[in-house]
């Protein structure tokens, strides 16, 4: 009995720490493919409704919304397509001015202040608790690239 105890105690001193990383890289990829998703979804829905979509990034939410007043952010008049959370310990950093990246009516990607579209590409960084990162990238043409 107690050499069986002990090779269930071995056994589980190995598989738990793979469990829990394998937890948190299945977290993070779910995560990130939620975002990519959500960048193409406000990509769709300016090119369908010929207007601009904005999706304003801060550290632990991203919000996407029909810019009608071409103010490069989410007015409260403004229609609001997603609003995400991140899941606790998770965080989001970008490389584009004013937290804010958008689509126009053409699917053209911008993330200069005064939105119009530069010629380079735009990063967000996912970061989880355990330090695992995924980043989606989004060229100035509005093609969106997840990178795991």
């Amino acid at each position: 009995l107690m050499v069986a105890i002990a090779v269930v105690g071995i056994i589980s001193g190995i598989a738990i720490p793979n469990i829990i990383g394998w937890r948190e890289d299945t977290k993070i990829r779910n995560v990130s493919r939620s975002l990519t998703a959500d960048l193409h979804y406000g990509k769709t829905i300016a090119v369908r409704e010929n207007t601009r979509a904005v999706i304003v990034v801060t550290g632990s939410d991203y919000t996407i919304c029909l810019d009608d007043s071409g103010g490069n952010d989410c007015d409260p008049l403004e229609d609001v397509l997603r609003t995400r959370n991140m899941p606790s310990g998770f965080s989001l950093a970008n490389d584009f001015a004013d937290d804010a990246i958008g689509f126009d009516g053409a699917g053209v990607a911008w993330f200069a202040p005064d939105g119009s579209p530069v010629d380079e590409e735009a990063t967000i960084t996912l970061s989880s608790p355990g330090g695992k990162t995924a980043e989606v990238n989004v060229n100035f043409l509005g093609r969106i690239r997840l990178v795991e």
